[in-house]
């Protein structure tokens, strides 16, 4: 089955990942957010145990759950900074403040965001074209280069 949505991916990927409880905890969070709203109907979910609310969001390839994937999407590249972990950053001074900023690569399950001071990029499960935008090797610049950026 192919996966339209990067949530879903995110979801895919989750099993066994590192960042399996933050995906799980932040998904439930919004999915009962959303469950307020009465532009979503909920009721799939209302209906099934909170721990089986990924699978449901992987099987759903009928489009029924479009609406609520867009959504998802959105919160999602919205709150990558927050729910997502940081695996690599480039902070820069040039001249004051017009020329200074940072560039950093976000992932949640094997997706992942680039984030600069004024733009984002992704998502994508290519972390290494991401990463390339990154200049880690001027001397000027302060690197965070973790383990997951390899």
């Amino acid at each position: 089955m192919e996966l339209d949505y990067y949530v879903q991916i995110c979801a895919r990927n989750s099993r066994g990942h590192r960042q399996e409880s933050e995906f799980i905890d932040w998904l439930t969070r919004e999915i009962e957010e959303m469950m307020q709203d009465e532009e979503f109907n909920m009721k799939l979910f209302q209906v099934v145990k909170k721990s089986d609310w990924r699978d449901i969001l992987l099987e759903s390839n009928s489009g029924k759950l479009d609406s609520m994937l867009d959504r998802l999407e959105d919160i999602l590249r919205d709150s990558i900074t927050i729910v997502g972990e940081c695996i690599a950053t480039v902070d820069y001074d040039h001249e004051g403040m017009a020329h200074s900023g940072s560039n950093s690569v976000y992932e949640l399950c094997g997706v992942y965001w680039l984030e600069g001071s004024d733009f984002i990029e992704g998502p994508t499960e290519d972390k290494y074209e991401l990463l390339a935008y990154l200049d880690n090797e001027n001397p000027d610049h302060d690197v965070f280069w973790s383990e997951y950026a390899d």
